[in-house]
């Protein structure tokens, strides 16, 4: 990953967005301090969450919606 300002990466941006088509990570420092992520095509930086990808990994019994006991009510 690369963490540059602005005002380093105008001079040189054709060479920092080809590292980025390489599939490096870009950090870019604007003046108010905030930060702007640029990422190669088809990274989101985040793993990816398939809909249903745990589907027979958990199993929820019917007995998970039966009413807490007494002793149970007291433990919270």
């Amino acid at each position: 990953m690369t963490v540059l300002t602005v005002e380093q990466a105008k001079p040189r941006l054709e060479e920092v967005l080809g590292e980025v088509v390489l599939g490096n990570e870009l950090v870019l420092v604007l003046q108010n301090g905030q930060r702007v992520r640029i990422l190669p095509e088809g990274q989101s930086g985040r793993p990816d969450r398939t809909p249903g990808a745990l589907a027979g990994r958990l199993v929820v019994g019917p007995e998970f919606f039966d009413p807490l006991s007494e002793e149970e009510l007291q433990g919270l």
